[in-house]
């Protein structure tokens, strides 16, 4: 208890008074309390340069896909002759007790 104690009167002590600090007492405040967190953006950096495992190639966060990429899969896409059909109710081929709600319809169409 008392080494806690002698921590708290040491950082009470360490920080600035808030209403009479000069802004040079402020400035080398916050530079004291940047290099306390620095480690952990040492960590940060040293996480995002190890070698990440797995498919993708030159491709961004996660298997986002490039914007080259993007826009090729969508012109491919668009002269496709597959088409898409909208439903606005619901499917014929369901029990005649069963009553979708507009938001499954929607669900459907999503899908």
């Amino acid at each position: 208890m008392e080494l806690i104690a002698s921590e708290q009167k040491e950082m009470v002590a360490n920080v600035p008074n808030q209403g009479k600090a000069t802004l040079e007492e402020k400035f080398h405040y916050l530079v004291s309390q940047s290099e306390v967190f620095a480690h952990f953006l040492a960590g940060s950096v040293a996480a995002s340069t190890k070698k990440k495992k797995g498919k993708g190639g030159n491709r961004g966060k996660k298997g986002r896909l490039t914007e080259a990429e993007e826009d090729a899969q969508l012109l491919k896409s668009a002269q496709s002759k597959r088409r898409t059909i909208r439903l606005d109710r619901q499917p014929s081929n369901l029990a005649p007790h069963c009553k979708m709600h507009p938001y499954q319809v929607e669900g459907l169409n999503w899908l």
